[in-house]
């Protein structure tokens, strides 16, 4: 790349981040974070959540070596810097590894940096099972896309070797997304099996070699020997039901994303080179029937390993590269005849449309959004660092159960929390014991017919637990501290209150 370029791709890289972060915001610990930032604090002291079933017993096993890494380094480097850094990496690898996808395929630098333009702008709209790839949030998904975009990529390019070294990463990174993609590349070889040599058995060892640790630790974590299946399914139905459930998405996303697959289509009209075109139609072909199989042994014939597998999620790859197509479609129809111009600025208004709509409509309306490095603490916080200060370490909490953030700032064990129980997708263990506390504390049975009844229903039960609930929770399970919410009262013994909250010892 000539200097020039190289000097105006590094420019657009700076504006189009800077966007990005101040465009979806940011914030210093977001409560999909608490779960393993908490872990993270358990690694550098043991001591720590020695009677929270999650973090104790249950994350130790769950495989998340990035988080280990996490915890090595926030000994050294303050938490605040260290994750607005890793927040901006993934906002830098995305915007690269989309332009160098684009780019590898079309050989047009206005297509790549459209395609990246289209890419950050397109944020809700066509996010088919919510899997996003940016958000406000760090998470190691958002670092593991990237480096899968620059896989396929290399892919693309017959580099096989730098193409799996790039996928195994990701696979320490977000293991299902990563195993999706590898299902796609072995998906392209059963079709093309005289393309396989030398290179290709060496990238395949090489991925198998890296990535093979991991996935041993990742079913040893999900095995189990019996477990209720339907109570399992039960309960990652109501508590993240988008994540693993197609007919829980709405129809609203169904249809954009089909309009998305006819663009993508039409766009075949003008094609990348034919090795590299053949291989992205048997990846969407491959994407498409692991869809069928994730649909089939999800809501038909459920099937635990499957369900755990997630082959939703890699379907942001065939996004991007949905998108990469499009943009040069309406780039190449724009010099053509006119029948096809019309057709052209019919999908660059649909694309402009979906990427508008949030600025004006949703739960991030605007163009802006704050970015919280170090944001103020809430009166929940601030009872929960007391609960720090003022008790020993092996105190056991009940809290609201729709509160977040308590074990990460009270360094304190939790009797339950429904934002964090999403870890039992993969914990059918976790999964027995949360429920039976889910009802004690809900005063309620977890047969709920929506969340939006759990929710009614378990804020009622807590608001009702009274001091001969607790006193049973302290014989059953060592609880010793809650926390209740004004004006709420019990004859316990305060350890400290403020304006909305209460500390009380049993």
């Amino acid at each position: 790349m000539k200097r020039r370029d190289s000097l105006i791709l590094f420019a657009f890289v700076i504006v189009t981040t800077l966007f990005s972060i101040f465009n979806v915001g940011y914030e210093s610990v977001h409560s999909d974070e608490i779960t393993y930032l908490s872990l993270v604090k358990f690694q550098n002291d043991p001591e720590l959540y020695s009677k929270d079933i999650l973090i104790s017993e249950t994350l130790p096993g769950v495989p998340v070596p990035m988080y280990t890494l996490l915890g090595e380094l926030s000994k050294i480097i303050d938490k605040n810097p260290l994750f607005f850094f890793i927040y901006v990496l993934t906002r830098i690898l995305l915007i690269l590894s989309v332009f160098f996808l684009a780019y590898v395929l079309f050989k047009n630098k206005l297509v790549a940096y459209l395609s990246v333009i289209t890419v950050i702008l397109i944020r809700g709209l066509l996010n088919i099972a919510s899997f996003s790839i940016l958000d406000r949030m760090v998470s190691f998904f958002f670092l593991a896309v990237p480096l899968i975009l620059f896989s396929v990529a290399f892919f693309l390019r017959k580099e096989y070797i730098i193409s799996s070294m790039l996928l195994a990463i990701g696979v320490y990174l977000h293991i299902t997304t990563s195993f999706f993609v590898a299902l796609l590349y072995v998906f392209y070889f059963l079709f093309n099996l005289k393309e396989i040599n030398k290179k290709v058995i060496y990238s395949s060892l090489i991925y198998i070699i890296i990535s093979l640790p991991l996935f041993i630790k990742s079913f040893l974590a999900v095995s189990s020997e019996s477990f209720n299946l339907d109570q399992w399914l039960y309960f990652i139905w109501i508590r993240i039901a988008d994540h693993f459930f197609p007919l829980s998405w709405s129809f609203i996303s169904y249809l954009l994303f089909f309009i998305l697959i006819v663009m993508f289509i039409i766009s075949f009209k003008y094609k990348p080179e034919s090795s590299m075109h053949k291989k992205i139609v048997l990846f969407s072909l491959g994407s498409l029937l692991l869809f069928i199989i994730g649909f089939v042994f999800t809501e038909i014939f459920p099937v635990k390993s499957i369900i755990q597998a997630s082959f939703f999620r890699g379907l942001v790859v065939f996004r991007v590269v949905a998108f990469i197509y499009v943009i040069n479609y309406i780039i190449n129809s724009l010099k053509s005849k006119e029948s096809r111009k019309v057709l052209a600025l019919g999908m660059a208004a649909f694309f402009v449309l979906i990427a508008v709509t949030p600025f004006f409509a949703g739960a991030q309306k605007g163009i802006f959004s704050e970015v919280n490095v170090d944001k103020e603490l809430t009166s929940w916080e601030k009872i929960s660092i007391k609960a720090k200060e003022l008790t020993p370490k092996d105190s056991l909490f009940i809290t609201p159960t729709f509160s977040q953030g308590f074990t990460f700032f009270s360094e304190r064990s939790e009797f339950i929390n429904w934002k964090t129980s999403g870890v039992g997708a993969y914990s059918t263990a976790y999964v027995t014991k949360a429920v039976e506390r889910f009802e004690f504390v809900c005063k309620h049975k977890l047969n709920f017919n929506s969340r939006a009844e759990l929710v009614e229903e378990c804020k009622k039960g807590y608001e009702n637990l009274n001091e001969y609930d607790l006193k049973i929770a302290k014989e059953k399970y060592g609880v010793t501290h809650t926390i209740v919410e004004k004006p709420k009262t019990l004859d316990l013994k305060i350890v400290y209150e403020n304006g909305e909250y209460v500390i009380y010892k049993l």
